[in-house]
């Protein structure tokens, strides 16, 4: 059997495991066979990013995001390289403020995405930081797509006197 039919086979069981058999560890260990032999299967990464955010096994989402992250800059792929460190910075966001800004800044490094731009610029607002959270603030409406519905209230923060939040 061709890598690729095996990989079609192994997500159809992992499905398969974690519908109604509720089988999460054995799905993870599919997935992870998946990934053992096709590191960039998509799918099988996302699925199994899933899994770890929706049980909170957040050290495990980290390490899967890392391996993905290389493998993202390896091939150079500037699109998964922010998409998996706004996710990273997201998941990071929770207890490790300043892991996060680097991960939005990595984010914004690879391509400037308008939620990793209002990301950073929350947390840097949210760290007291108002001048920079004002830069990205206003990298965030350059950025941003016209009937973005976070645009109103960036623009309020920025209108407000003395910093982004008024301070």
């Amino acid at each position: 059997i061709e890598p690729d039919d095996r990989n079609a086979l192994r997500m159809e069981f992992a499905a398969r495991l974690l519908g109604p058999f509720g089988a999460q560890e054995d799905a993870i260990s599919t997935l992870r066979e998946v990934l053992e032999e096709n590191p960039d299967h998509l799918e099988a990464s996302t699925r199994l990013a899933d899994i770890f955010e929706n049980a909170g096994r957040d050290e495990e989402l980290a390490d899967l995001l890392r391996l993905q992250l290389d493998r993202a800059r390896d091939r150079s792929d500037a699109t998964a390289v922010a998409t998996l460190s706004l996710r990273t910075g997201q998941l990071y966001a929770k207890t490790r403020r300043e892991e996060a800004m680097d991960a939005y800044r990595r984010a914004i490094a690879a391509k400037p995405l308008p939620e990793a731009i209002l990301n950073l610029a929350v947390a840097l607002d949210d760290a007291g930081r108002g001048a920079e959270a004002r830069t990205q603030y206003r990298a965030f409406l350059e950025h941003a797509d016209p009937r973005d519905p976070d645009r109103e209230q960036v623009e309020r923060r920025l209108a407000q006197p003395g910093g982004s939040r008024g301070r």
